[in-house]
């Protein structure tokens, strides 16, 4: 049985119920709501989380370490900006230039190599070209570079888009996350009286496959034993 299907087996049985029945899932909801206040109200949060329990923002018992384990500070990486994909491809330097163009080439003399290993092979054999050749990387770059120029010139961003093709600040999908850090030690919120009827329905439920299940296994196995 699917989570969704089990949800609904429990809402249906609980909707099934006498009033004598909820009653008494009531009860059981009136005595935690009880043991919550009590708790709630003997409640002393840490350093650094409030009074129901949340993290406070910016306090210094959250904030991530300033130093990695090699004496460095840790890169923040931020999110990539959205860009218009009409919007002019940006322009490479002479090495990316190299590299795109002998990547497959390197990968066919190397077969297996990993993606450092190719950029750091990609990176050597750039090194050791003679000067002639360098310039001449250089020169494709100067002219690439030349072409996202006057591209950009030309180019008229769509609604949404910044002269630059980035996508701006207030269109951008802020990512968040619903509950924050909670203090371990904060008393459990209190259940309503279906989610304790549903958390032993649920219980029940399970311990029931489990039992029908071993019982299959069981006597596949016997069978299997009487037929030998």
């Amino acid at each position: 049985m699917k989570f969704g299907e089990l949800s609904k087996h429990t809402a249906s049985k609980y909707a099934a119920l006498t009033p004598d029945e909820k009653d008494v899932w009531r009860q059981k909801a009136a005595a935690d709501k009880a043991r919550f206040i009590y708790e709630l109200s003997n409640y002393h949060p840490p350093a650094g989380y409030d009074e129901k329990g949340d993290a406070i923002p910016n306090h210094p018992r959250h904030a991530p370490p300033t130093t990695s384990t090699r004496g460095r500070k840790p890169r923040k990486r931020k999110a990539p900006v959205p860009r218009d994909p009409n919007a002019p491809k940006r322009n490479g330097s002479a090495f990316l230039l190299y590299q795109n163009c002998y990547r497959e080439k390197f990968r066919e003399l190397n077969p297996g190599i990993t993606f450092g290993q190719l950029s750091k092979y990609s990176s050597y054999m750039y090194k050791c070209l003679p000067v002639e050749e360098k310039q001449r990387w250089e020169a494709y770059a100067a002219q690439d570079k030349a072409r996202f120029e006057a591209e950009m010139a030309a180019y008229h961003p769509p609604y949404g888009y910044d002269k630059t093709g980035a996508m701006v600040e207030e269109l951008q999908v802020k990512t968040f996350t619903r509950h924050g850090v909670k203090d371990p030690s904060h008393p459990k919120r209190a259940r309503s009286s279906f989610v304790y009827f549903s958390t032993e329905m649920v219980s029940v439920t399970c311990t029931c496959i489990h039992i029908i299940t071993q019982s299959f296994s069981l006597s596949n196995h016997s069978s299997l034993l009487f037929h030998l």
